[in-house]
């Protein structure tokens, strides 16, 4: 077994767009696990730089209506 190994080696890709729902940290896609009435389940995106301190990230959340 490699000492390192890859996200997409698990589980198939998570969804970038979920019912009409898609979620961004700092420009970058996140995979979405669910997507509710008043919840969100989404991961964040791989090699997104650990920030500290005050500093923060901008998070986007769209909602496509239809």
């Amino acid at each position: 077994m490699p000492a390192v190994a890859s996200e997409r080696d698990r589980a198939p890709a998570l969804p970038i767009e979920l019912k009409g729902v898609s979620v961004s940290i700092n420009g970058a896609a996140c995979g979405l696990y669910f997507v509710g009435p008043s919840q969100i389940n989404f991961r964040v995106p791989v090699g997104l730089a650990p920030n500290s301190g005050s500093a923060s990230y901008p998070i986007v959340k769209t909602i496509m209506e239809l």
